[in-house]
């Protein structure tokens, strides 16, 4: 279940962001603060929403998309490497597109391999429309892969016409 982060949340998301960052560090080379701390790279507020994916009530993954007014931008994506490998992920992505319908863009590091393969393999199983992939370098990452489509709702089959749905349940804020 996606659940947006409020005041209430967001110590769950602040936990999930840390376990993430510390992860993402191994390709990032951030170091931990002398306190233990590390500092995120995308800040919740304004046009920058964080969710909180939930399995049986338990924080399973986050997102943090950006709203760039003509399309929106996924900035971060974890899952609790528990939840890896059994569609969670997939399944966290569709339900951040359903929650807003429109324009996306997805960007991965070019040294990150597993996020790239996951999100090629994400989306060419959900109903992206016009999707598209470039690379170009960019200027706090370096060389990034960006994927970018229309997203109209998952509807009740794939792209492929495979069988219904699961319902996506948004928790209000």
């Amino acid at each position: 279940m996606l659940q947006a982060v409020d005041d209430a949340t967001r110590p769950v998301w602040d936990r999930l962001v840390h376990a993430y960052e510390y992860e993402f560090s191994r390709i990032t080379g951030k170091e931990p603060e002398p306190d233990g701390s590390i500092a995120p790279d995308t800040i919740l507020g304004g046009n920058v929403r964080g969710w909180i994916w939930r399995l049986d009530g338990r924080p399973a993954g986050l997102a943090a998309v950006v709203d760039r007014g003509d399309h929106r931008e996924v900035a971060e994506f974890y899952v609790v490497p528990r939840w890896r490998g059994r569609g969670q992920g997939r399944e966290l992505a569709k339900a951040l597109f359903d929650a807003s319908p429109g324009c996306w863009v997805v960007k991965q590091l070019v040294d990150a391999p597993q996020a790239r393969a996951f999100w090629k393999r994400c989306l060419a199983t959900l109903p992206c429309r016009n999707l598209s992939e470039s690379e170009f370098r960019d200027p706090y990452w370096g060389p990034v892969v960006r994927q970018e489509f229309h997203w109209t709702g998952s509807g009740a089959a794939t792209r492929h016409g495979r069988g219904r749905r699961q319902p996506v349940h948004v928790l209000p804020l």
